[in-house]
């Protein structure tokens, strides 16, 4: 008898603990969105480029910013690919259209 006076004892202070565990879960999920929301804000002001400096030493801004990393690929890379607007990404494969592959061997 004593035993299962214990047994429940035991049970309900366990039914406690958990319910508090989950109560400070629950806060401090609430607190770690808040900091986790501030610093996403934070990261999406600051790491931006808002300016850069061209060939001929001058800040270029907005548009001409554009214009300008466009340019700096183009005559990095050389040639200018195409969007593949036509394709629907479902049937392409690291950007090439998956018809083009022939399988070696087949899905075993």
């Amino acid at each position: 008898m004593e035993v299962q006076e214990d047994l429940e004892s035991v049970h309900h202070e366990e039914l406690l603990w958990s319910r508090k565990v989950r109560c400070d879960c629950l806060a401090l999920r609430d607190q770690n969105t808040k900091f986790f929301h501030r610093r996403i804000i934070y990261r999406r002001k600051h790491n931006r480029i808002t300016a850069l400096k061209n060939d001929n030493e001058e800040w270029v801004f907005d548009e001409a910013l554009q214009v300008e990393v466009v340019n700096f690929f183009q005559r990095l890379y050389g040639e200018v690919l195409e969007p593949l607007r036509g394709s629907p990404s479902s049937i392409m494969q690291n950007g090439v259209p998956i018809e083009k592959f022939r399988p070696i061997r087949g899905i075993r």
